[in-house]
């Protein structure tokens, strides 16, 4: 959908947007929105790959590098299916000595970071079992909801006091530790639910080690649900540790950092992220790679935008970073 504005959005955009209690802004005008699921996580920058690609091919630029387009599923949980299956079956598609740009991670408006390091990502399933019962006689069962919101409240906040260490090389400097999906217990009010199951996202330093979040995480699930006679426990619904970083002065991140001064005119900063992006399992490879977008931080958020005018941005940036 788009739509036509200047530094606001329309009337039935915005009235949508205060649902969320979220209001918006820009720096410079914005003639026009693009708004839909997964516009800036990631079509934006698969639209703008593919234009630069061809923009070359259309004014007969030779690069000064081969270029191959990967375009690859699975990014959100683990490509393990994705770029990591390509590789094992299709290896000689990878060169000892290729460089790699990811194009992601849109968080600035402006284009001003280049990453070069990304956390560890951990996902947490804990599973309360309980017993279930009428309401009207709580003392007749163990409430699993009751024992899992326990659990949660004492295990966020004992993670986030132990692992609260920062580095300012990312733009999140700290580990956070957030409860997120709640599956469904009992479908009616009145049943004390005997299962219940939530999730927890951790994204830690790369200084801290998932082993010893997991371990902490068992201990405290081990009490809590020993306090309720009730049992609570953990699976490991993704895991994903942080790559060894590219180098700040690797060829590959001098030459996106150069294409970002010459065609924006801004001097990147060069940085981590908190999130992990195809550069995390290219690193582990043993392949430098730069990670560089525009956006505006609306990956995963309701009324997810673009401004269009960035896709032809970053394609000039991409070619920019390769001839």
């Amino acid at each position: 959908m788009v739509r036509k504005t200047k530094d606001e959005f329309p009337e039935d955009v915005a009235e949508r947007i205060a649902k969320f209690g979220k209001e918006y802004s820009f720096d410079e005008p914005v003639e026009e929105v693009l708004i839909g699921r997964g516009v800036e996580d990631n079509g934006q920058d698969l639209i703008a790959s593919i234009y630069a690609a061809a923009a070359l091919v259309e004014c007969g630029v030779k690069p000064k590098y081969d270029i191959c387009i990967g375009l690859f599923c699975d990014e959100e949980t683990g490509s393990e299916w994705g770029i990591k299956h390509v590789y094992e079956q299709r290896r000689e598609l990878f060169g000892n000595d290729d460089m790699f740009i990811v194009p992601d991670a849109a968080s600035r408006p402006d284009g001003g970071l280049v990453e070069m390091a990304e956390k560890n990502v951990l996902w947490l399933k804990a599973i309360s079992t309980g017993e279930q019962t009428h309401a009207a006689y709580p003392d007749n069962g163990v409430n699993a909801f009751e024992m899992g919101i326990d659990y949660v409240r004492i295990l966020t906040r004992f993670l986030r006091g132990k692992y609260d260490g920062k580095d300012e090389l990312f733009d999140v400097p700290l580990s956070t530790f957030n409860p997120t999906k709640k599956e469904a217990n009992v479908p009616n009010v009145n049943t004390i639910p005997g299962d219940d199951v939530f999730y927890m996202d951790c994204r830690t330093l790369p200084q801290y080690s998932p082993d010893e979040v997991i371990n902490d995480a068992a201990r405290i699930a081990g009490i809590v649900g020993e306090m309720y006679g009730g049992k609570i426990r953990l699976e490991i619904a993704e895991r994903m540790d942080a790559a060894p970083p590219t180098p700040e002065d690797a060829p590959i991140i001098k030459r996106v950092s150069r294409a970002v001064r010459d065609v924006l005119g801004i001097n990147a900063e060069i940085g981590g992220i908190s999130g992990q992006t195809y550069a995390n399992p290219l690193r582990e490879l043993g392949y430098d790679t730069a990670v560089w977008g525009i956006g505006y931080e609306m990956a995963h958020g309701p009324n997810e935008f673009i401004n269009p005018a960035n896709m032809i941005k970053s394609a000039k940036v991409l070619v920019a970073a390769v001839i």
